[in-house]
């Protein structure tokens, strides 16, 4: 199981020692056959832990400026996370909102900055 580790002050990988902490799950590798489809997984979890599942979206343009520009109702700060398939082919991309890349950039300055966003 992978997991995002955070706090209510995390930013960028960066917590705040005092801050309670939480993992919240975010994929499943199941033995032999790979990666969970974000349906199964869904379908399995919701419930459990509460998931920003955002429904099945087609990334064209329209939804990709929704993101960026941090329009798209339900979504977390940083932006999103799409995933495709199952298995040991299944597909997963981040797409970030152009604010919170603003805050990266302003924190850590244009070097590592870049160096964040782009990992």
């Amino acid at each position: 199981m992978y997991c995002e580790f955070w706090g209510g002050g995390s930013f960028a990988g960066e917590h705040v020692p005092e801050d309670e902490k939480f993992l919240t799950p975010i994929d499943i590798a199941i033995p032999k056959k790979g990666l969970m489809s974000a349906d199964d997984f869904v379908q399995n979890f919701n419930d459990t832990f509460d998931l920003q599942y955002l429904g099945m979206q087609t990334w064209d343009s329209a939804f990709v400026e929704s993101v960026q520009s941090s329009a798209l109702t339900g979504m977390a700060f940083e932006g999103v996370i799409g995933k495709n398939g199952a298995g040991h082919k299944r597909l997963s991309i981040k797409l970030k909102s152009d604010a919170w890349i603003e805050k990266v950039l302003n924190k850590y300055g244009e070097e590592q900055g870049r160096k964040i966003v782009e990992s």
